[in-house]
């Protein structure tokens, strides 16, 4: 937060954004001039569990507490300044199960669980991947809910059977405060199984997998929105009478939060993972024309997203200081001081497979070009420079769509 206003020059009603991401939850107000406002915000980090086989997952339970207790903070400091909408942005692609009362019964898996990898073979030889895409904007890969529903549905049938509802983490959430089972349009395009053309659930995928129509949520586009139930207008008041709208991905908010409206400006993000996109007027009854190497998620009934994304941006980055054991970041400055390509070092920074455009969720590490003379402060200049060029593609894919004069808009937490 670099622009705030204070409490006694913030023009209301006021916005209050709730942001969930892989590492943090957030609150934070806002003006009706999308300013923040000064020390009106809470934040609380978690860390995502993982391990050597490919999870990539947290308690749903613990991430709506967590969430809860930020939102708790936020109306403490947000006193009585009149709250009239409150938006939610959450991470693209997770999934979680939950029973008839809304409990989860699986964990929330991130989009990097990447334990799917033998059902993604399994889709890509029973069903025509060119079709899919024209139709979801997607391939298959363990990024998307149908490699990860083929898995959960073969390594654990009995809990498989006993889920009520498929969703998001933010499903789970609007289930308790909300009493709704909708998803947006914006983040149910992200699973890579919403038709993009007609805004509704694909769930036959032939002999492999059949998902019932009745255990996926409702779609509604981001203007719909609800109002808290009885009980959590009791524990936040502040909150009671504001337009809750449906949670949108992180992706698509961060684009549009850059500027990024339509082909003249393109938004790059660099966070643990990074991507480059760009909005595309597409109402709905049209399907968005593919281009190479880009996938397709949809903001609205009017606006589809095109970009590329990588899986390892600050995750290579903060997995290489600790292998060089460097927890303060000095390596960081000693790194910048290397001439470009000085190291004579390649590195493939595929620690956790990989995205656009190769798609391989098998894709892996490698560091070449090692010798006696090599220095930590090479190994980390390499490392950052491996992820700009991953960046540099992704860009390049966009680039091609956009206007010739496009501006590039940089921004995250690794900017």
């Amino acid at each position: 937060m670099t622009a705030s206003v204070s409490e006694t020059i913030g023009i209301g009603p006021y916005c209050l954004a709730i942001d969930i991401g892989t590492s943090s939850a957030r609150a934070i107000l806002y003006d009706a001039t999308g300013m923040a406002v000064a020390d009106r915000h809470a934040q609380a980090h978690y860390e995502i569990d993982t391990g050597l086989d490919g999870r990539s997952t947290f308690d749903g339970d613990a991430l709506r507490l967590l969430t809860e207790g930020v939102i708790d903070e936020a109306c403490d400091e947000t006193g009585d300044l009149p709250v009239a909408a409150v938006g939610v942005s959450c991470f693209w692609h997770s999934l979680v199960g939950l029973d008839d009362s809304g409990t989860p019964i699986t964990p929330v898996f991130y989009w990097g669980d990447n334990r799917s990898i033998a059902q993604v073979d399994r889709l890509r030889a029973a069903l025509d991947q060119d079709e899919w895409r024209a139709r979801s904007g997607c391939v298959f890969h363990s990024n998307f809910w149908p490699a990860k529903l083929l898995w959960l549905r073969e390594t654990d049938p009995e809990t498989f059977a006993r889920v009520h509802l498929w969703t998001a983490p933010t499903g789970l959430m609007s289930r308790a405060w909300l009493d709704s089972d909708a998803m947006s349009l914006c983040m149910a395009s992200g699973t890579g199984m919403v038709d993009l053309e007609s805004g509704k659930w694909i769930t036959d995928f032939g002999d492999l997998l059949r998902i019932d129509p009745a255990t996926l949520p409702p779609i509604v586009d981001r203007d719909e929105p609800v109002r808290l139930n009885e009980a959590y207008a009791q524990r936040w008041p502040q909150l009671a009478q504001a337009a809750w709208y449906p949670a949108l991905g992180d992706g698509a908010c961060a684009t549009i939060g850059s500027g990024s409206t339509g082909q003249e400006r393109i938004a790059m993000t660099l966070g643990s993972s990074g991507a480059t996109r760009m909005p595309v007027r597409a109402p709905l009854g049209s399907r968005p024309p593919l281009h190479d190497h880009l996938w397709i998620y949809r903001i609205d009934r009017n606006t589809a997203l095109y970009g590329a994304a990588i899986s390892n941006g600050g995750l290579m980055l903060d997995w290489t200081l600790e292998l060089l054991d460097d927890p303060e970041g000095e390596l960081r400055s000693a790194a910048a001081e290397l001439a470009p390509g000085a190291h004579g070092l390649s590195i493939l920074p595929f620690l956790s497979g990989e995205r656009s455009p190769i798609w391989n969720d098998r894709a892996r590490g490698v560091i070449s070009g090692l010798t006696l003379a090599t220095t930590r402060a090479d190994v980390m200049r390499a490392a950052t420079e491996a992820v700009a060029f991953r960046l540099a593609e992704t860009c390049d894919a966009v680039r091609a769509i956009a206007l010739a004069d496009a501006e590039i808009i940089a921004s995250g937490p690794r900017c």
